[in-house]
């Protein structure tokens, strides 16, 4: 159910996308991303277990670099998303925070029919990359007392 012959992986690649641009590695997870070495910019999985999304972010994840982004197709099974938000687990196996993952439990609303895609995206710097906005409230702010409401500009 959760695997497919050579023959039919590159035959869907032929189908769908570029052959000439990808390096087909046969195996396990666990075994096969082993030989992976070159930066990543973005990566697509469909793996349907969370043993199988462990294992791809184990080692793709160090790769990644800072702005990549991986997109997977398991989105709508919070069992496999949650991995992206288990913090303990990434700090030991990653030694980083766990990043999240836009998409959780019901995909990207790319589709009017459905969608199960997600993504997460590595970026080292957050308070670069991403904005505050005037009607959150940040703990390191070091706001006490009242909350502004969305009509306050600050």
């Amino acid at each position: 159910m959760y695997s497919a012959r050579m023959e039919e992986v590159k035959e869907n690649i032929f189908l769908y996308g570029d052959p000439s641009v990808c390096r087909f590695i046969p195996g396990f997870f666990s075994a096969s991303l082993k030989s992976l070495s070159d930066p990543v910019a973005f990566a697509f999985l469909d793996v349907d277990l969370v043993t199988s999304m462990r294992d791809c972010i184990k080692f793709i994840w160090p790769l990644l670099i800072d702005g990549g982004m991986i997109y997977t197709d398991d989105s709508c099974d919070m069992e496999v998303v949650r991995v992206w938000f288990d913090d303990e687990w990434w700090r030991r196996e990653i030694g980083c925070r766990a990043p999240g993952y836009v998409g959780s439990g019901c995909g990207l609303p790319i589709d009017t029919v459905f969608s199960s895609l997600g993504y997460a995206r590595k970026v080292s710097d957050p308070t670069r990359s991403y904005k505050h906005v005037p009607w959150l409230h940040y703990p390191e702010d070091g706001m006490d007392g009242d909350l502004p409401s969305m009509s306050d500009s600050r």
